[in-house]
C-alpha cells in the first residue's frame, strides 16, 4: 500500500470525470490496472509486454531473469540521471540520518522506496523503451528526494556555513538545465494538431490513437474549441466517445482486436456518409485495406486529395536538427514527418530525395526502435539492403524484445541468400511472441521456399488458428497437403 499510495490522487481525479480519464481508476482494481499500464498492453514481469502472453509461452528462464535485471538496471539508470553525484551522496547521508533520528519514518520511506522500485519492476514489467521507461519509477525519485532533505538537515547541524552553498545548488541546476527543459519555443505538438485539423474537410470524422496523435487533437478541440464540426474518436476508447466497448471484450490479441475495431469503424463509415480520416502511426498500415489511401501524414477512406507535402508541412519539415529539442515525443514526430515525406517522394519516383529524407528521419529518430524499423522497411523497398540491415540491427539492439525487428532482419538476410541467419531471426521473433501472425507467415513461407513442406504446413496451420476466416490460407494449406501426398 505504501508503494502505490502516491497514485491514490488518481481516484479523486477520476471521480471528477475529466476528459482524459484512462482506466477510470475510481476503485482499487481499476487503479491497479492504471499502475500496471494495462492500457498499453503491459502486465507483470511474468507476462510479455505484448498481448499479456504468460511467461512460459514466450520466454526461457535465463531470459526471464534478464528481464528482471533489465528492469533493475533501468531503475539505476533513472536514479543516476535524476541526481548528480553530490546530491546522491547527500541522499545516502539522509538514509543514515533518518535511520538514526527518525527510525519510524525511515522504515516507511524505505518500504516505499523498495515497493516503488523493484516492486514496480515486477508489477509493471517495465522495459527499456526510450520514451516511457521512467514513468513507473517516479515515486522512487520523490522518495529519494525526501532522503536528500534529511541529508541536508543533518549537514546543517554540523556546518551552518554551508547554507549558502546549498542555496546555490538549485541556482546552478537552473542555469545548467534551463536549455534542456525550456519548452517555450516548442510548438511541434500544436502545429501537428493544427495541420491535421486544417487538412480535413468540413464535418470530417477522425479516428486516432497513440499519444502523439490523440493529445494534440484533444487539446485543440476540447480546450481551444478548434474545428467543432470534426468528430474525433480515440481508437482505444480513453478520450471522447468510447465506441469500442464491445470490441474490447474477449481480447485475443492485437490482430483480433484490430479486426473487431475496424468493423465498428466500418459501420460508422457506412451509415454516416462523411469524410473519414485516420490520424495514426505507420503500424496502422498492417491493417489497411483497398479503400484506404495515404493523404499526407494521415490516411483517408476513399480517393485522397493531392497535397504539396513539402509546402503543407513546411513548419515541421524545416526545423533544423542543430536545434535539437531534447524531448523524445517532439523529435519522434519530426522524424515521422520526414519518413512520410520520403514515402511521398518514393511514390513520385524521386528516389535520391527520398533517401535524403530517410536519413533525416533516422537522425531525428532519437534511436526509437519503431521508427528505425519503419525506416528499414523503406530501405528494403528501395533495395538498399545494407542500410536496411543496419537500422533493423540497431532497432533490436535498442529493444531485444522487439520481435517485429527480428522478423524484418530475417527477411533482409533471406533476400541476401543467408538462409541460416534468416531462419535464426525468424525463430527468435516467434520465441518472443508466438502469436505474431506476420512472423509465422514469414517463417512458413521461408520453409516452403526451401522445400521443407512439413515445417511450412505446421506454420500455416498455426496461422489459421489465429486467422480462421482466411480462405486463401485454407486453399494454400490444401495445395501443400496434396503436394506432400504426391511426393
Amino acid at each position: 500500500m505504501s508503494g502505490v499510495s502516491f497514485f491514490f490522487f488518481l481516484i479523486l481525479r477520476s471521480k471528477a470525470n475529466p476528459p482524459i480519464d484512462w482506466g477510470n481508476p475510481e476503485n482499487f482494481q481499476n487503479l491497479l490496472g492504471v499502475i500496471q499500464r494495462r492500457q498499453f498492453g503491459s502486465k507483470t514481469i511474468f507476462h510479455a509486454n505484448f498481448f499479456n502472453v504468460p511467461v512460459k509461452n514466450f520466454i526461457d528462464i535465463p531470459d526471464f531473469f534478464k528481464r528482471i535485471f533489465q528492469s533493475f538496471s533501468t531503475l539505476i539508470k533513472i536514479a543516476t540521471q535524476s541526481y548528480t553525484f553530490p546530491l546522491a551522496s547527500v541522499g545516502l547521508l539522509g538514509f543514515y540520518a533518518s535511520f538514526k533520528f527518525a527510525r519510524k519514518i525511515f522504515v516507511v520511506l524505505l518500504i516505499t522506496l523498495v515497493i516503488a522500485g523493484m516492486g514496480f519492476a515486477f508489477l509493471t514489467g517495465v522495459g527499456v523503451s526510450t520514451n516511457d521507461k521512467m514513468t513507473p519509477y517516479l515515486p522512487v525519485v520523490l522518495v529519494f528526494s525526501i532522503f536528500i532533505a534529511y541529508g541536508i538537515v543533518y549537514l546543517l547541524k554540523f556546518a551552518r556555513q554551508i547554507v549558502f552553498v546549498l542555496f546555490l545548488i538549485p541556482i546552478y541546476f537552473l542555469f545548467v538545465n534551463y536549455n534542456s527543459v525550456n519548452m517555450s519555443s516548442n510548438t511541434i505538438a500544436y502545429d501537428h494538431g493544427r495541420l491535421m485539423l486544417r487538412q480535413v474537410p468540413k464535418n470530417a470524422i477522425i479516428f486516432t490513437e497513440e499519444n502523439n496523435w490523440l493529445f494534440p487533437l484533444a487539446y485543440l478541440q476540447i480546450v481551444e474549441e478548434m474545428r467543432p464540426d470534426v468528430t474525433i474518436y480515440d481508437r482505444n476508447g480513453n478520450i471522447f466517445n468510447d465506441i469500442y466497448a464491445k470490441a474490447k471484450k474477449d481480447y485475443k490479441g492485437e490482430e483480433d482486436f484490430e479486426m473487431k475495431r475496424r468493423q465498428v469503424e466500418n459501420d460508422i463509415v457506412t451509415t454516416s456518409k462523411r469524410p473519414v480520416y485516420y490520424a495514426v502511426d505507420k503500424t496502422f498500415e498492417n491493417y489497411v485495406d483497398s479503400q484506404i489511401a495515404r493523404e499526407g501524414i494521415m490516411y483517408r477512406i476513399g480517393p485522397p486529395k493531392k497535397l504539396d507535402f513539402a509546402g503543407f508541412y513546411k513548419d515541421l519539415l524545416n526545423i533544423d536538427i542543430k536545434n535539437r529539442l531534447n524531448y523524445w515525443d517532439a523529435e519522434y514526430m519530426i522524424a515521422y514527418y520526414h519518413l512520410q515525406y520520403a514515402v511521398d517522394l518514393i511514390e513520385n519516383n524521386q528516389i535520391d530525395q527520398a533517401v535524403v529524407q530517410l536519413k533525416k528521419a533516422e537522425n531525428w529518430s532519437n534511436n526509437d526502435y519503431r521508427m528505425l524499423n519503419n525506416i528499414g522497411i523503406y530501405y528494403v523497398r528501395l533495395e538498399k539492403q545494407i542500410e536496411a540491415k543496419r537500422v533493423f540491427q540497431k532497432a533490436i539492439d535498442i529493444n531485444p524484445d522487439y520481435y517485429i525487428g527480428y522478423t524484418n532482419l530475417g527477411y533482409v538476410y533471406e533476400v541476401a541468400g543467408d538462409k541460416k541467419v534468416a531462419e535464426k531471426y525468424y525463430i527468435k521473433a516467434l520465441s518472443i511472441n508466438e502469436s505474431y501472425l506476420n512472423g509465422i507467415y514469414r517463417l512458413a513461407g521461408f520453409y516452403e521456399t526451401e522445400g521443407e513442406l512439413e515445417k511450412a504446413l505446421y506454420g500455416y496451420r498455426l496461422a489459421l488458428k489465429i486467422d480462421p476466416s482466411n480462405e486463401d490460407l485454407v486453399k494454400h494449406i490444401n495445395e501443400l497437403e496434396n503436394m506432400l501426398v504426391s511426393l
